[in-house]
């Protein structure tokens, strides 16, 4: 818009900023927290059918759901959505908000509830536009004509066109939907000098390069009669926030306590099981988390719901390396005072350290004092000449040297359970699966012996798939016949952990190998992050959830 008639200081609105991104504009911005989000929230954890507690989910295609919502008169026969799962941005801006079905009755059925969140994310279209109206006026005129989709909205002709009735304003579609990826083109041939004839400044260069690439591909114009409908709706719509604003404040707190004590092991901190009946965990590594508010991003993890997270709290992976010659040369991370600040700030949390160190026995009393749940060491570190690449079966002198190195192990394994942790074992990308398995046959057999049938001396193998110390690595997927050989050959295995790597698509392989936790730190902490002061960063709960549900149905 042109500087002149800007209106500053509007609640929920960001803005106007003069002379961005040109000098003679200005540029103001708003929108909602959860629009696409919810949608695919709604049809994967409200409209989907499980058959028994063992089957995997059957999720309905949107396609399909939008079928039958298009047989749903417009109001929803009463039902209305409040998509502020995350909160809400514009015209209110309040991070506890919370997301509400309202007017629910026995005769709604799933079509009812899936119009209503897509009338609801529309109607907070709506809302924000009107924001951004009141904050544009020139001279008293209104100057919004018309909306442009992009992104997934545009596959859905049902859901541009309620975007239209409810707004009144014509929805117009570009040949490219990705508008990011075509905005960045734009400025990219600008600054390529594809536009430089006859262009004086950068704006004009950038007005050329619009008119040249961006193209509209169809129109959707409002239906008047369906406008006036939705305008009876909105204006009940409209007063939904306020009645429920103080009731969602209070219930928002309720999200951070602990759920009521039982008698369930402190070991399981998850109650989500898997057909194995194994807990699906979901381990945020927080070696890739924002080092200055590591608290808060622990918290965040800890706060999100997909965790669901037991008496215990939810489960941290913490990295504690000293730049160990063998294995991590130069990888210097965290140590006990990060991990008691960790315990003291969050005490929910049940913190997994995995130590890479030469000095492993100096750090295993100030970690069980700092708060640590389990400990696991590498086990390569336990004898630094072998070379762990190669197994080298019955040859002469392997067999002691073998043996001296499961007393080594297990000696270990007896001194971090006698300072009140569990212990796990984790082995590299390029380690031999034979070392390992010869240890843990060794060390079942021991427990077998104390009379522990059920509990293996470890509870938990983690398995890189990447080298150890630094994140955001490659996933190795060599690592993946490691993972199905150990679940077959130890069922028994509490935890069976891959870690490093872990994103929507090495998740699913995981997890169908036999994993039952993922360690992921890049991919829930990384790029693209949607911070928020006051309230646990959605962006977080968005991976941690997105991943679960990957664990959940490709896990065993």
């Amino acid at each position: 818009t042109s500087q002149k008639g800007t209106r500053r200081g509007l609640k929920g609105v960001w803005g106007p900023y003069n002379g961005a991104p040109f000098l003679g504009r200005s540029f103001v911005e708003g929108g909602q927290s959860s629009t696409g989000s919810v949608l695919a929230w709604t049809r994967r954890e409200l409209l989907s059918t499980r058959p028994s507690s063992t089957a995997a989910a059957s999720v309905p295609s949107y396609e399909s759901l939008n079928e039958e919502a298009a047989q749903i008169s417009l109001g929803c026969d009463g039902l209305l959505s409040l998509a502020t799962f995350q909160g809400a941005r514009t015209p209110v801006t309040d991070s506890r908000l919370r997301g509400v079905l309202l007017g629910l009755t026995l005769s709604h059925s799933r079509a009812h509830v899936w119009r209503a969140v897509l009338e609801g994310v529309c109607f907070g279209t709506k809302a924000a536009v009107d924001a951004l109206r009141a904050a544009t006026l020139s001279q008293g005129e209104d100057q919004v004509e018309s909306i442009a989709m992009a992104g997934g909205a545009t596959r859905s002709e049902l859901w541009l066109q309620m975007h239209a009735d409810v707004t009144g304003l014509a929805v117009s579609v570009g040949e490219v939907d990705n508008a990011p990826l075509l905005g960045s083109a734009i400025l990219a041939a600008v600054g390529a000098g594809c536009f430089l004839g006859g262009a004086d400044s950068h704006l004009q260069q950038v007005e050329a390069a619009i008119a040249c690439m961006v193209h509209p591909a169809r129109r959707l114009d409002p239906c008047r009669d369906n406008t006036v409908q939705y305008d009876r709706v909105y204006a009940i719509y409209s007063r939904v926030t306020a009645a429920v604003q103080s009731i969602c404040h209070s219930l928002s707190s309720l999200s951070h306590q602990s759920p009521p004590s039982t008698t369930v092991s402190t070991a399981t901190t998850d109650d989500t099981l898997l057909p194995s009946k194994r807990p699906a965990v979901i381990m945020p590594s927080i070696l890739a988390a924002d080092f200055g508010s590591l608290s808060k991003e622990a918290s965040d993890c800890c706060s999100c719901s997909a965790a669901s997270p037991t008496a215990a709290g939810c489960w941290l992976h913490v990295d504690v390396c000293d730049g160990g010659r063998a294995w991590c040369p130069g990888a210097l991370t965290l140590g006990p005072q990060a991990v008691a600040a960790l315990h003291r700030d969050v005490p929910s949390l049940q913190l997994e350290v995995h130590v890479v160190s030469d000095n492993l026995d100096d750090l295993l009393l100030p970690l069980s004092q700092a708060g640590t749940s389990r400990l696991t060491f590498q086990l390569e570190q336990m004898d630094p000449s072998m070379d762990w690449t190669q197994w080298d079966g019955e040859e002469e002198g392997s067999c002691s040297k073998r043996a001296a190195l499961v007393q080594k192990v297990y000696d270990l394994v007896k001194k971090i359970r006698s300072l009140g942790m569990t212990a796990g074992i984790c082995i590299a990308p390029t380690t031999s699966i034979h070392h390992l398995d010869h240890i843990l046959s060794h060390l079942s057999d021991s427990s077998h012996q104390s009379g522990q049938e059920e509990d293996m001396m470890v509870e938990a193998v983690d398995i890189l798939a990447v080298s150890p110390g630094f994140g955001g690595q490659p996933f190795n997927e060599t690592v993946l016949h490691k993972v199905a050989f150990l679940r077959e050959k130890y069922p028994q295995l509490k935890y069976l952990e891959v870690d490093g790597g872990v994103n929507r698509q090495t998740a699913a392989l995981a997890a169908a190998a036999g994993a039952n936790v993922l360690i992921a730190g890049s991919g829930i902490f990384g790029s693209h992050r949607s911070r928020s002061v006051d309230g646990p960063d959605p962006t977080i709960q968005a991976a941690i959830s997105e991943l679960r549900h990957i664990l959940i149905s490709h896990g065993k």
